[in-house]
């Protein structure tokens, strides 16, 4: 079947369509690039749920099969040069890049979508490594920590008191627990995570993405009790805290 670029209203008449010519539809697919990680990427696949079950396609899949961070203007994308050069390199694979990246996929987990493919993850224009180079950008980075937070599958119940602050945490089969922190456009902040444990020290790490770090282990980090605290110095970024069991 087609994937769509966008849900629209277009496409609820495509599933009426189905529905009524009793066409099977195995996955529903269609494109989203946003600026936004908490609006219409966060909000389209309950839309969707919504339109393929009340067309009697309960087991149908939803695939949003294309995805990128995009806070700019297609027309001048299009036909303005400078302007293309700076999205493609600055903008659109920056910190603020990452923390969108991982942001949205953290706040996917609460929704019924069921793949979800990044567009893309080589060296292009769209890509997370600089255009035509294997420099890793700090998109690269976002996807990388978002791939370590996935490997502690029991989910643990965490929760931020800030919006832009987006938390995910899990635990492995040896007891070992995470945390992912995405800040988007928070600017430099200074974050403070309770644990509900006391925290030793030499069990834990903190991993930074920021202008200073690319996924590194901080030093400078307080830890008092069951408080961890460390600060960062950009206008988005993403903190990967590893504790042993």
């Amino acid at each position: 079947g087609p994937a769509h670029t966008k849900f629209n209203e277009i496409n609820v008449e495509f599933v009426k369509y189905c529905a009524a010519n009793h066409a099977p539809i195995d996955f529903y697919s269609y494109h989203c690039y946003a600026a936004d990680p908490y609006g219409w990427i966060q909000e389209t696949p309950a839309l969707v749920r919504k339109l393929l079950d009340e067309n009697g396609y309960t087991d149908a899949e939803i695939h949003l099969n294309e995805w990128h961070y995009f806070p700019g203007e297609w027309a001048r994308l299009r036909n303005d040069p400078v302007y293309k050069d700076h999205m493609y390199n600055s903008d659109m694979k920056g910190l603020d890049s990452a923390a969108f990246l991982t942001t949205v996929m953290a706040l996917w987990q609460d929704t019924p979508l069921d793949y979800g493919a990044y567009y893309t993850c080589i060296n292009t224009a769209w890509g997370c490594y600089a255009t035509s180079t294997n420099i890793k950008t700090p998109s690269w980075y976002g996807l990388k920590a978002f791939g370590e937070i996935v490997r502690y599958p029991a989910r643990l119940e965490a929760s931020s008191s800030k919006k832009e602050v987006t938390v995910l945490a899990g635990e492995d089969d040896s007891g070992k627990k995470a945390m992912l922190i995405s800040a988007f456009q928070t600017r430099p902040l200074e974050l403070v995570v309770q644990c509900d444990v006391p925290v030793q020290p030499e069990k834990c790490r903190v991993l930074l993405l920021d202008n200073d770090h690319y996924l590194s282990e901080m030093e400078d980090v307080e830890f008092d009790g069951s408080r961890i605290k460390f600060s960062f110095f950009a206008n988005s970024a993403c903190a990967l805290i590893e504790i042993a069991g």
